[in-house]
């Protein structure tokens, strides 16, 4: 009796360490809800690093990198992890806030399905990240070894724009299944967002911000479609821009897209090109995500003047009805005396002047219309100020407005709404409302900023939350950096910008906001992760490793 008793507990015993097993492998394959937010209250050290793009990686049996990818950087990767963890004690939690890895990019077109607005399926998804996690094995197994050493670091994905794909549920179990990880130490966030546990500091990638062409609107973070009874991926228009433009260029200029503005690759594609990439019929989408896209630092950049703060509240319905045929043509005379002639915004405007081509409000959402009006208002608010005769009207307003001009920091506008927008759709807790955010941090831009730059008053400025971004964890470079290598590298002519410079040339830095423990609010900081003297790497104020 006691030796059928004592194999019975041995069963039960056998039973319940495989069903334990079977849960944690099973953890480990899903656990993208199973990891809570970081206890950033004086508990932790948090990091943010955006924009890794991992992709295809080098040829088939070669050591060449195939031109498409981005992420050449494991060593420099390797170190940086070894640090964070360092300062921060083995506690460090480390956000990738989107876009860790490149799924727009491929060698084998396995989405294309003959519908434009047709992204991938998860079959086919899973198997463009297994190609990537095939090709970044290595660096993986860095991941692994950050949250699997003696301290207690974790793990959080962002999905971002470019993997949009994570939110399908065989994609996210391939990714955890090659970390590898304890659960609960890496987790893939379905709700599209990061949060503190005290919810002070709030993270995403930034696609979503009104306006921008790679936004997936209200679908977010499900953006899939459904069509003839098969679930797709929604492709937006900034991934087919992407797919038509600069993935086919990518292989004889690998740069073209580490420029720190979209407009850049844009700019000096053309010019390396000449227009025959783009035919007649594809400009106005040049001229839209050229004007339109706020993913390259705001539209409007090279336009923003005085102006008196209230936003217009445009008449969509009216402007619709009412569309003149020459909305977009009609500015370049304007364009011509207000921006440089290498401007590419005044470049493809003159290219659909000069083909008389139109845009047709069917091809713009509300959102780029109110941008064009915008736009519009601006060049009417200059052209007054100078006192010269004014050839445009303004869009039609709703009655009511504060005003015609809109605001002189548009880019905080937007902002402002967007995160407005992001906290009211927090979940509350009974009666409770969540936390204001004291720190905002975006990505997606590759264009690195701190809150010297951006303090967004909210709720009649008794909420300012500090906003980031935090750039790109690959290498890119901006305008006055280009032209620095350009006088280095004595190039004397926009067309050979492309192909005269290398991926491995542009600044050997890589940007990160991290925020130290704490007892009361944030105080998150833009640093770098930069080479000095003798090949040393460090975190740095600046792209440059201080002294």
């Amino acid at each position: 009796m006691i030796e059928m008793i004592t194999h019975v507990k041995r069963i039960m015993l056998v039973s319940i360490t495989i069903l334990l097993f079977l849960s944690n492998l099973n953890a480990a394959a899903q656990g993208t809800t199973d990891c809570s937010p970081t206890e950033t209250s004086g508990k932790g050290f948090t990091v943010f690093i955006s924009d890794l793009h991992m992709g295809i990686g080098k040829y088939p049996n070669s050591e060449k990198w195939n031109e498409m990818e981005d992420f050449r950087w494991e060593k420099e990767f390797g170190l940086f992890l070894d640090e964070i963890n360092r300062i921060g004690n083995g506690k460090t939690d480390l956000v990738i806030n989107g876009d860790l890895f490149e799924l727009w990019q491929f060698v084998e077109d396995n989405c294309n399905y003959g519908n434009p607005n047709l992204g991938c399926t998860e079959k086919d998804a899973l198997k463009r990240i297994q190609n990537v996690l095939k090709s970044h094995e290595s660096e993986f197994q860095l991941l692994r070894k950050f949250v699997e050493g003696p301290g207690q670091n974790r793990l959080h994905i962002v999905p971002g724009n470019h993997d949009a794909a994570l939110l399908y549920g065989a994609v996210a179990k391939e990714v955890l299944k090659s970390i590898n990880a304890t659960p609960g130490k890496v987790c893939i966030l379905p709700k599209g967002y990061w949060r503190s546990t005290d919810g002070l500091v709030y993270a995403e990638h930034g696609h979503q911000i009104e306006g921008d062409t790679n936004s997936y609107k209200n679908k977010w973070p499900k953006p899939f479609t459904q069509y003839k009874g098969k679930t797709y991926l929604i492709r937006t228009l900034g991934e087919r821009f992407v797919q038509k433009y600069y993935n086919p260029f990518e292989n004889k200029y690998p740069i073209i897209d580490n420029l720190s503005e979209e407009k850049m690759g844009l700019k000096y594609g053309f010019a390396a090109e000449g227009w025959l990439v783009a035919s007649t019929k594809d400009l106005p989408t040049f001229a839209n995500f050229a004007i339109l896209q706020i993913s390259a630092d705001q539209f409007a950049s090279g336009l923003l003047g005085p102006g008196e703060t209230g936003m217009p509240n445009y008449d969509v319905k009216i402007i619709k009805k009412n569309w003149d045929e020459k909305f977009i043509s009609d500015l370049l005379p304007i364009m011509e005396t207000l921006l440089p002639e290498d401007s590419i915004d005044r470049i493809v405007l003159k290219k659909i002047a000069e083909k008389n081509l139109s845009i047709k409000p069917s091809n713009l959402s509300d959102d780029q219309i109110i941008i064009y009006c915008k736009v519009r208002s601006d060049l009417i608010a200059r052209l007054e100020e100078q006192k010269q005769t004014i050839s445009i009207s303004e869009c039609p307003v709703k009655t009511g407005t504060l005003s015609l001009y809109y605001m002189t920091k548009q880019n905080d506008e937007v902002l402002k709404t967007h995160i407005m927008k992001s906290y009211k759709a927090l979940p509350s807790e009974g009666n409770i409302k969540p936390p204001e955010f004291k720190v905002f941090i975006y990505s997606h831009t590759h264009k690195a900023h701190d809150d010297d730059k951006y303090t967004i008053e909210l709720s009649s400025g008794s909420w300012a939350p500090k906003v980031f971004n935090s750039g790109a964890w690959i290498r890119v470079i901006d305008k006055d950096q280009l032209e620095e290598l350009r006088g280095e590298k004595n190039i004397k002519k926009d067309k050979y910008i492309l192909t005269d410079i290398a991926l491995e040339e542009l600044p050997s830095c890589y940007s990160f906001v991290m925020i130290e423990p704490y007892e009361n609010e944030p105080n998150a900081k833009l640093r770098y992760w930069a080479s000095g003297s003798n090949n040393s790497w460090k975190i740095s104020t600046k792209c440059k490793a201080d002294n």
